[in-house]
């Protein structure tokens, strides 16, 4: 109990699972990211001089002392503002207060990349349960050395050293790989944050639970429609059920369900067929759902009879925007504000190179340690190095496949100059592009054809549901 003359001293703590990073997204601005709730946002250097005070050994008054000697203002305006600010933070999550001094670390990582490398891609093994008809990928029995376990371990201390926010694990079938729970795990011990691609027949409860333990930021789950005659004939008998019954599972354990649909000309693009999935994959629990159509790559190009017009896009996204509000409703948190100790915040106009960092924060590696463009662009002259013969870090910073990306804008999209919402969209997607016209200075048509803003989505890392 406290005595009435005794002033109750708080200390601001985090949940000890809080990474800041320096340049995040090549910004120029703080990305600040918890590892146990997934929340994340952008913050201005004074919030983050806060933030790195609240490790848990300072009470509010020892904060404000710190802060006083950083910032030429009285104490009382640092006080005042101070206060403010924890309460902010309090109220999004990032920060609790406890009555003793007790330590949480506090990951920071500063700016030590030309180009900031973010979120990486990882392919642990190209082996996969199925066969999709439409898959970019392959099993490549002619390669000889495929990364071991070991070699991933490496790779991901590699990454943690570089301030890699997130890894996509990915395959072929990631579940398939005999160490998949024990790299997913060193991933977190490393405090970095993951999701898993997956075609989800592999999720069992004992699956299940130990993803749950891991707290994965998403499962990703491709279901291709609602009914099991569709799905299956896409991508292999009988797996319907067990995708759905993976599903079921992972909604029970409240784990985020990400559900990439494909849609396919004849198949199942009409609109009652879009309509009644998006409907079905909400009723199941998705909190983000991607549709989009097969592309003209790997074994697409067996398939070409069964790839969408382009005037397809537009009714996608209008079906898209129909359901939007209910999906945001049901699974969506509001997007966190800026995170800002003063006024002064620096404004993101977006990623002028890529919309999703293809280059420029993003890379794909391969399961034979290819450092590749993407998961799409994956042939040999996309390959930027492999790192079982030179580190990522020197991969990353030297190789010329990255050239284009970072030395091009959307500015350099002759028909994208004029566009209202070039710095939203930045061409699309750079794989389409190539595909479409050839080159990657050049426009994803499919995003174009949509002709509404809807589509446009920011290059963060925020939570979006786009088709």
């Amino acid at each position: 109990m406290i005595a009435h003359n005794e002033k109750k001293i708080d200390y601001p703590i985090t949940s000890g699972a809080l990474v800041i990073k320096e340049n995040a997204f090549n910004s120029g601005r703080y990305w600040v990211q918890d590892l146990l709730s997934h929340k994340s946002g952008f913050a201005n250097e004074d919030l983050v001089d806060l933030l790195l005070l609240c490790n848990g050994t300072r009470d509010s008054q020892e904060i404000v002392a710190e802060l006083v000697k950083l910032y030429n203002e009285s104490e009382r305006k640092i006080s005042m503002k101070t206060k403010e600010a924890l309460e902010d933070l309090k109220q999004l999550g990032y920060v609790s207060f406890v009555d003793k001094p007790t330590f949480r670390p506090i990951i920071f990582h500063g700016k030590c990349l030309q180009w900031s490398l973010d979120t990486v891609y990882l392919e642990v093994t190209d082996l996969c349960n199925l066969s999709c008809s439409y898959c970019y990928a392959k099993p490549d029995s002619k390669v000889k050395r495929k990364l071991n376990t070991e070699d991933i371990f490496g790779v991901i201390d590699e990454l943690a050293s570089i301030g890699v926010l997130k890894i996509i694990f990915t395959g072929g079938e990631a579940l398939l790989h005999k160490d998949i729970f024990k790299i997913l795990g060193y991933t977190k011990s490393k405090k970095i944050d993951f999701s898993l691609f997956t075609n989800g027949t592999l999720l069992n409860r004992n699956t299940v639970k130990k993803l749950k333990a891991l707290n994965p930021e998403s499962i990703a789950i491709s279901v291709d429609s609602n009914r099991a005659e569709i799905h299956d004939m896409n991508r292999g008998a009988a797996c319907f059920s067990r995708t759905l019954k993976g599903i079921r599972l992972l909604h029970r354990e409240k784990i985020p369900i990400r559900i990439n649909s494909t849609i396919l000309k004849g198949v199942n693009d009409k609109t009652e067929d879009i309509e009644g999935a998006i409907r079905f994959f909400m009723r199941k629990g998705a909190s983000r759902i991607v549709m989009g159509p097969i592309m003209a790559y790997g074994k697409g190009v067996e398939s070409e009879d069964l790839i969408l017009p382009l005037n397809k896009s537009a009714e996608i996204a209008a079906i898209f925007k129909k359901h939007m509000k209910e999906l945001k409703s049901k699974h969506y948190e509001k997007r966190t504000p800026p995170l800002k100790l003063s006024a002064s915040f620096r404004p993101n106009n977006g990623d002028p190179h890529s919309v999703c960092g293809v280059g420029t924060s993003a890379c794909y590696i391969r399961s034979d340690g290819d450092v590749i463009l993407c998961p799409v662009l994956r042939e040999k002259k996309y390959c930027a190095g492999n790192i079982l013969n030179k580190g990522l870090r020197k991969i990353w910073l030297n190789s010329g496949v990255f050239n284009h990306f970072r030395t091009n804008t959307v500015n350099n999209i002759a028909e994208c100059r004029e566009c209202a919402i070039k710095l939203k969209c930045v061409g699309g997607c750079k794989a389409r592009a190539l595909i479409y016209n050839g080159r990657f200075d050049s426009p994803d048509l499919w995003r174009c054809s949509a002709k509404e803003g809807f589509w446009a989505s920011h290059n963060s890392p925020e939570n979006q549901t786009t088709p």
